[in-house]
């Protein structure tokens, strides 16, 4: 909304983006595969950190296109891992394909 209502951005800039992160998904779930979970949430975590840092100094339009797709793309990269990590927190007595309601 911001860049939209205050730098006058076309609405396309948030399908791109959420088109990049739609893309690259698969990425973030090879590597968590190859290289774990862990790993993959903190790579994304530090450059999704960069990324939304990035955000201070954008001034351009081609800056706010890289900054967005990068935000996008670096912040759903921990969806996948994190929901991983979640899982295994969980003993498989108490997992929901062992329960019986």
């Amino acid at each position: 909304m911001y860049l939209h209502n205050v730098h006058r951005f076309s609405t396309l800039l948030l399908a791109l983006a959420a088109l990049a992160g739609l893309l690259t998904s698969p990425l973030s779930g090879t590597l968590t595969d190859r290289i774990g979970p862990v790993k993959v949430v903190l790579l994304a975590l530090v450059t999704d950190a960069a990324a939304l840092a990035s955000w201070a100094y954008i001034h351009s339009k081609t800056s706010t296109v890289i900054g967005a797709l990068m935000l996008e793309v670096f912040g759903g990269a921990m969806w996948g891992p994190g929901t991983t990590l979640l899982v295994r927190l969980v003993s498989p007595e108490l997992s929901s394909t062992h329960l019986r309601i």
